[in-house]
């Protein structure tokens, strides 16, 4: 996944907060949607990296908010859709 790819919805992500769970959720089902692998988990990462990095170059005045949005999104959602892929491949350790 390259970051111009989803830029406008990073973009719109960092703007819209009222939108801001609903966009990530479909961001983040999108990138498995069709699979798992470590690097798709990397990618997710990297994409909740990329929405607070655009944010914080808007010099957002709701920044700490944003960011308990994003780790807590994460976490739910990592929680909800990957903990189980993630445990049956060894955990995290496994990759380290």
């Amino acid at each position: 996944m390259h970051e111009k790819n989803y830029g406008y919805l990073l973009y719109y992500i960092s703007i819209v907060q009222s939108k801001k769970k609903m966009l990530m959720h479909f961001l983040f089902c999108r990138l498995f949607e069709d699979k798992i692998n470590w690097g798709r988990v990397a990618a997710l990462m990297y994409i909740a990296y990329l929405i607070v990095i655009t944010v914080v170059k808007q010099k957002a005045s709701s920044l700490p908010r944003l960011l308990k949005i994003v780790v807590s999104h994460v976490v739910r959602f990592i929680k909800e859709k990957l903990a189980r892929w993630i445990a049956s491949q060894g955990g995290w350790v496994s990759k380290l």
